[in-house]
């Protein structure tokens, strides 16, 4: 199911984590409108956080697991992190463009195999140095809505720490590599 989030980060004490490390895990891609505050950073293929900066009638778009999953892993979803704003409140609207959550990895990996055949190799020098598990490739979960849960709990862990403890506390002992 696509999703559309209206997103508010509060003014917050310099270096404050709006959302931790991750790769967005709804399916294909995300569309997102940010305004000038500021606050999104992306991991770069040497292992550095890098902003990613407004400009004025464009969208930010980012490879979420789902497509990094079609291709096998040569298009790699994209880490990124937002940064609590230090001096005034930030406002995005992400579109995440989503697969159906029954979705499993190895129906995929079936579906997917022309279009990772018609990946040219060159293309394979080119994924990111830096390497971060996507829960969607990992064989630990039964299909995308789980791995989708696991993702969300580990973004957000003031949530999940409050609202699933166990699977808090169960994700974040996991290994995905």
């Amino acid at each position: 199911m696509h999703r559309l989030k209206f997103v508010r980060y509060p003014q917050s004490e310099p270096g404050s984590q709006g959302v931790g490390p991750h790769k967005d895990s709804t399916g294909l891609f995300t569309f997102l409108s940010q305004d000038q505050v500021g606050g999104l950073e992306v991991l770069n293929r040497s292992g550095q956080w890098i902003s990613a900066p407004y400009i004025e009638g464009t969208f930010v778009v980012n490879v979420q697991q789902g497509f990094e999953a079609i291709t096998g892993g040569l298009c790699p979803a994209t880490t990124h992190r937002v940064i609590a704003p230090a001096t005034s409140t930030r406002y995005s609207i992400p579109f995440f463009q989503a697969v159906r959550l029954d979705l499993t990895l190895e129906f995929l990996k079936e579906a997917a195999v022309d279009i990772v055949r018609r990946i040219p190799t060159q293309k394979v020098a080119n994924i990111e140095n830096v390497t971060i598990p996507s829960e969607f490739l990992s064989p630990l979960f039964s299909c995308f809505g789980e791995a989708q849960l696991r993702n969300r709990i580990i973004s957000h862990p003031d949530v999940g720490r409050r609202w699933y403890p166990e699977l808090y506390e169960k994700y974040s002992r996991q290994s995905l590599s």
